[in-house]
């Protein structure tokens, strides 16, 4: 009995801090040849996480993959913690790794903290692309970047207008474009018939936490926004034209252990040829 619960919390141990970083490709027609190679590392739900005060692990796992942009689709802050020095310390580690762009998630909204970690991503050079569009240039060629602030940042006044106050605004930020590819960074990946509506081409999502437990060849048990056995934890999801790609995250929600989840970085290197994802 003893040797078993000591291999338990071995296991337990590893599932929840043994980072491995996943790599993907995905092609676009309408990715041009100059993004070839692009990539693009995803961050996502760190929620104040510093590994055991190992941070540099994680640090060090981002400088290995080399990203052209990094990317945090949300919860970089946890809504239950005052402490914001393990967010800022990976933000600031990220800048000199290269261009960061963060949208907020669920726990920035619940949490009194975010106006102070705002206020210092924007000083350290992270890009707030809450409810933005920006652009990704190389030579002629662009790709379309927007962000959406977690639904509920949404006041009470716009939730109160008429239609779904998230869709207009993602629809509003899109028709802004060009025509180019475009990236959406979402928090929610509960939200994709949505993201399909709206046409996008490809959207980064975390929110699921992977699950939290994963059961092999059956998936995750259970996900904020979705219940017990949620839909969207973990990789690639397509309908029509628009792929989702979904980080299992970081760091934990109320339920502190992962099992068959380790957290995850994903590096994604955009291709100019048609992909099956």
């Amino acid at each position: 009995m003893l040797l078993f619960i000591i291999i338990l919390l071995v296991f337990c141990y590893w599932q929840n801090e043994d980072l491995v970083v996943t790599k993907v490709d995905y092609g676009n027609q309408k990715i041009d040849q100059t993004f070839d190679g692009f990539k693009i590392l995803q961050v996502s739900d760190l929620q104040n996480r510093d590994f055991g005060n190992q941070q540099q692990r994680l640090i060090d796992a981002v400088k290995k993959s080399q990203p052209d942009i990094i990317v945090i689709t949300g919860d970089l802050l946890d809504s239950r913690a005052e402490n914001i020095d393990a967010a800022m310390g990976f933000a600031r580690a990220a800048v000199d790794i290269a261009p960061t762009y963060f949208i907020t998630g669920n726990h920035e909204a619940a949490s009194d903290q975010y106006q102070l970690l705002k206020n210092q991503l924007t000083e350290i050079g992270v890009i707030i692309v809450d409810n933005q569009q920006v652009f990704i240039e190389q030579g002629d060629a662009r790709i379309s970047l927007v962000g959406v602030a977690d639904p509920l940042f949404a006041t009470v006044e716009q939730l109160a207008q008429e239609g779904d106050y998230y869709q207009q605004t993602l629809d509003n930020l899109l028709s802004q474009g060009d025509g180019s590819f475009n990236i959406v960074l979402a928090h929610r990946p509960e939200d994709f018939a949505l993201y399909v509506n709206c046409g996008v081409d490809l959207v980064f999502c975390g929110h699921a936490h992977g699950g939290q437990i994963r059961i092999p060849l059956i998936g995750g048990v259970y996900a904020p926004g979705q219940g017990f056995w949620p839909k969207y934890t973990s990789g690639f999801y397509c309908e029509g034209n628009t792929t989702m790609v979904v980080s299992r995250g970081l760091g934990n929600s109320l339920f502190p252990i992962r099992i068959f989840n380790r957290p995850q970085l994903l590096l994604l290197t955009l291709r100019s040829e048609d992909s099956e994802g």
